[in-house]
Order: structure tokens, then sequence, then C-alpha cells
């Protein structure tokens, strides 16, 4: 990161495609027409220009935070995998690091969404031509650093926490007894992610997201709907219609949320004479 211009990638399933982001669900959609190799968008942030831009939110606000903070331009390109697991991030979406690098754009910054999918298949939920296990998701987030590394060997890999310990009031999850434990099985699920990290060292780091922080999301977003006081309005949501995909202000607000973890790690919180940036709703 010290070059005049930041460039990062954003790699995963469904939500790095940004599906979610739009409050239309399109209850049609069949997976048996099988998954999208790869849907992209490709854009570049700059604090005058955000909100201006176009694609999915969680990128478009990850790399505005980042722009902020580290006080340069930031460029990023998001491709994910709809439905896809690590095994298929790996297969369809690897290339496209070898393709920024090929351009002189090495990727200061690669951020992986994953483990919803393979969490899905190793419960059985759903169907799948492959199976995953705990073993084998862990493993495959250290092949997948290694990979990227061999390509981008100074790229930082960055595996984040899902924000799905909230238990919102639309998702299709929130059933008895699914409720009972549902964060716990969350919360297993994300230590492979740090496991993953910590055995990677250097280059791979881990994002936590605690079901506090979450809570604290709907906190903020219940009181700009109640102005503060005023007579209380219908409680928040951010997960989309389709009862599973975060919403266009869950997106923002985690994407502002890493942005400024990823800083605080990068660049120090000492550098920082100022608050968090707050998420800002972007235009659709």
């Amino acid at each position: 990161l010290t070059g005049d211009r930041a460039n990062i990638l954003v790699l995963g399933d469904s939500m790095a495609v940004g599906i979610g982001g739009v409050n239309i669900f399109d209850a049609d959609k069949k997976s048996s027409a099988g998954k999208r190799k790869r849907t992209e968008c490709l854009e570049l942030s700059e604090d005058k220009e955000e909100s201006k831009a176009c694609g999915p939110v969680f990128p478009r606000v990850l790399a505005r935070t980042l722009s902020q903070r580290l006080h340069k331009p930031v460029s990023w390109r998001s491709a994910g995998v709809d439905g896809g697991d690590i095994n298929d991030i790996r297969e369809h979406l690897l290339g496209i690091v070898k393709e920024e690098a090929d351009k002189g754009q090495a990727p200061d910054i690669v951020v992986v969404l994953t483990g919803s999918n393979d969490l899905k298949r190793i419960l059985k939920i759903g169907s799948g031509d492959h199976r995953a296990s705990v073993k084998g998701f862990r493993s495959n987030l250290m092949k997948l650093a290694q990979e990227i590394h061999a390509i981008s060997p100074k790229s930082t890999v960055v595996y984040p926490s899902l924000p799905t310990y909230r238990l919102d009031r639309n998702s299709i999850l929130n059933v008895f007894p699914l409720t009972l434990f549902l964060d716990s099985i969350i919360g297993f699920w994300d230590v492979q992610k740090k496991q993953a990290a910590d055995k990677c060292g250097q280059g791979v780091m881990h994002v936590g997201l605690s079901v506090t922080d979450v809570n604290n999301w709907y906190k903020e977003e219940q009181e700009q709907q109640t102005g503060f006081g005023q007579s209380k309005a219908e409680p928040p949501s951010l997960i989309s219609a389709d009862g599973i995909h975060p919403n266009a202000k869950c997106y923002s607000r985690w994407g502002s949320f890493l942005g400024n973890r990823i800083a605080d790690e990068l660049v120090g919180v000492e550098e920082s004479n100022y608050q968090y940036l707050v998420p800002q709703m972007v235009t659709l």
C-alpha cells in the first residue's frame, strides 16, 4: 500500500455478486440452471465520485472507506460465483488475480467472501455435487491464500466473518428450534477462517464480526428510523426480501466496518485522529 493508488479485489459467492442489494426478489430464480461462472463489476472509488458509481454496494463502500482511511484512490473489482463454495471460488475466480497482476495492477488486498454455501453442504441443506467438511473447508481456505500469493506475493488476503449472526425478522432461518443453536454453528464455522489465517501467517488476515457488532447496526438503524426518540417505527431489517442475503443497508454497514478494520491492521489505529467512518447509504 505504498503506491499512489490501491487496488482491491472482492471474490466470493453471491455476496460478492451483490445479490440481495435490491428491494425486489425474483422468486422464480431457479438453481437448476447452474452456477454462473462469474459475475463482475469494475470501478474506481474516489471520495467525490463514489456516490455516482454503479455495482454491488459492498465493494463500493469498502473501497470508499479504504480510500478515505488511506488518503488515496482505491480501484476495485468484484467477482462472484452465485451459489458457489470455496472450491468453486478457487476454480472460477483465481484467474482474476492473474489477470490483474498481468495488467501491472496486482491487488494490494483480496477479500474473499465465502462459507455460507460450504456450511449448507455440510449441514446437507440444498443440493450439491460434492460435500464439504470442516477440515476440508479450512484446508481450502489455506490453499486459496497460497495460490493467490503464488500469483501476487504482496497481496493481503482477507477472510472476513459474514454478517449472519443476527436472526433478522425476515430471515428464513428464524424458525424454532434452529434459532437456539444457529449462532454457535456460525461462530464455529468462522473460527475455521481464523485458524486458516493464523496458520498461513503473514499476508493473510481474518476479520471477525461479533453478535454485538451486528446488534449495534440494528440499534443504529432503529435510531435513524425513529429520529432519536420519536414514535417507534417498524423494526429495521438488514436482510433482503429473499430472507437469506444482506440488503443494501447491511452491505453498506459491512463494507464500512471491514474497511475500517483492514485500515486499522494495515496502517494502524494510531494514525487515525478521527472516529471510524460511519456508513452512508450509497445511491443504487
